[in-house]
């Protein structure tokens, strides 16, 4: 594996029906959150957003924080 993303995508195959994260009592299993990731990811590139660019994620701790980062 190379990155995070690559750890991240080998993780949810293994564990997609478990609980990745929580906060303030809302949970996603890591399917769940993976697909919140890809939605995102999508959103930015038909954005305009391209490998390499900075983007800045300014964002209260939240479930949200987490998928920006991975996203």
């Amino acid at each position: 594996m190379k990155n995070l993303a690559e750890m991240f995508f080998h993780t949810v195959q293994k564990f997609q029906n478990k609980d990745a994260i929580g906060f303030k009592g809302r949970y996603l299993t890591y399917l769940q959150l993976y697909r919140k990731v890809l939605k995102l990811r999508n959103s930015l590139i038909e954005n305009g957003v391209k490998r390499g660019d900075v983007v800045a994620i300014y964002i209260e701790h939240s479930i949200g924080q987490v998928i920006s980062l991975l996203a």
